[in-house]
């Protein structure tokens, strides 16, 4: 049988059980998986989604966990949040998206998660086959229920479709490595001061990727962490300034980081953004011409009058809250960093704060072969 990859359907309008809760879906598969793609929908209050001088509730908000695990191995764990900027990051672009505020309406975010370093790979994949358990896809979601400010009380689903190639023989399949991706530590900035995250050692692994979000409303970036370095048995290995960072990430990615939001706006709405330095555009059929956007402060974004339904979109020079620390730019591997404990003693990432109150989420990736 040829080794062609092709997409096929786990789950389609599968429904969730309430507006919040945790649950498991099991994976059943027998082929080998490149790559799975969660699409999850919500629907919208009656009268609109958005609460005045807040953050817009969509589906990246809600989705709080997104995580495939068997038995006591995971392999992606993380928000979707993150899982959009790991997507922006591999392929330039923002996931596909509905962002909508209209009472009523759906929102739908598609979320990918890859277990292939690049488009054609196939040495680093998720062989099911020869998992000794069952294969799951763990969901945490918290869907804000409101008629002016968050979602209906029901009208949650989602659609999981699979990347799969055939089976190969078990040797060659217990060769192949995982790509895992999931979340390290979780930190809330102090004023100052140099703050260690200890990394994961782990046998049979090398280290591609870090990344670290760092986030506070209306905090421009570079501000509650200003430095990332990364040590190995106390030699440093990478050293950046966060902003210097997230433009090389930028460059390497060739991004072109875009959201469209359908806007249902009122008098002196301010809407907040994690897009630094945002430079929105908004536009309408009614009323052609009219500026709806008064000002910008940090940011927040302030509607001056009552605006009619139109969209607005933000656009983004660096993926928002994120920096990346990558090993594997090339995607050859040939620059991994080993992390077996017998190697590296010692693997430590030093994030230097200058304010307080930052939100910070560090995830680490890597190849790892299991069996």
């Amino acid at each position: 049988m040829q080794n062609i990859p092709r997409w096929i359907q786990l789950y389609e309008d599968e429904a969730l059980p309430s507006k919040s809760g945790t649950k498991l879906y099991p994976i059943d598969q027998s082929n080998q998986i490149l790559e799975l793609q969660l699409v999850m929908r919500g629907t919208n209050g009656a009268t609109r989604n958005f609460a005045d001088n807040a953050t817009f509730q969509d589906i990246w908000e809600s989705l709080t966990l997104v995580e495939v695990s068997e038995g006591s191995n995971i392999y992606k764990s993380f928000t979707s949040e993150i899982a959009a900027y790991i997507a922006a990051y591999n392929s330039g672009k923002h996931p596909a998206e509905i962002a909508t505020m209209v009472g009523g309406a759906e929102q739908e975010a598609t979320i990918p998660l890859t277990f292939n370093c690049f488009p054609g790979d196939r040495e680093v994949l998720l062989p099911a086959p020869v998992l000794s358990g069952s294969l799951n896809l763990n969901l945490k979601w918290d869907f804000t229920e409101s008629a002016t400010a968050g979602f209906a009380s029901t009208g949650f689903e989602f659609d999981l479709h699979a990347l799969i190639i055939p089976p190969e023989s078990e040797e060659a399949m217990k060769n192949k490595r995982v790509l895992v991706t999931r979340k390290k530590h979780d930190h809330t900035t102090t004023a100052s001061g140099d703050h260690p995250f200890s990394m994961s050692k782990i046998s049979n692994a090398e280290l591609r990727r870090i990344y670290v979000h760092c986030f506070e409303t209306l905090i421009a970036e570079g501000v509650d962490i200003t430095k990332l370095k990364l040590e190995a048995n106390t030699l440093p290995v990478f050293d950046a300034i966060w902003k210097n960072l997230q433009y090389k990430n930028a460059r390497d990615c060739s991004l072109n980081f875009a959201r469209k939001v359908l806007v249902a706006g009122a008098a002196s709405d301010v809407w907040l953004t994690r897009i630094p330095k945002v430079a929105p555009q908004y536009s309408s059929d009614v009323a052609a011409g009219a500026d709806y956007i008064a000002s910008i402060t940090a940011d927040a974004i302030t509607f001056p009058a009552q605006a009619p339904t139109g969209w607005m979109e933000l656009n983004s020079e660096v993926i928002p809250a994120m920096a990346i620390i990558d090993f594997d730019l090339a995607n050859d591997q040939r620059n991994l960093l080993n992390i077996d404990p017998n190697v590296t003693k010692e693997l430590t990432l030093l994030a230097t704060q200058g304010a307080a109150g930052g939100t910070v989420k560090v995830i680490e990736e890597y190849l790892q072969k299991f069996w």
